[in-house]
């Protein structure tokens, strides 16, 4: 099975990392800090295959770019 991790952005004063982790057929988000919908379009990173989010915790630095997404 193919797979990859790609870290979509690092951490910063007002969020933490972003990570995808990507199959063949889907992949699942960790962590949606402020900007990340942002960072999704300038590093030409596909949301099409989402399947799931996982956050390691409810703040704003873990949580903030889920409204955008």
């Amino acid at each position: 099975m193919d797979y990859y991790a790609k870290i979509i952005s690092n951490r910063t004063v007002d969020s933490e990392p972003s990570l995808v982790l990507r199959f063949p057929t889907s992949q699942y988000l960790f962590n949606v800090g402020e900007g990340t919908q942002r960072i999704f379009q300038e590093t030409h990173t596909s949301t099409k295959h989402i399947e799931g989010v996982f956050l390691t915790g409810l703040s704003t630095e873990e949580a903030g770019g889920l409204s955008g997404e």
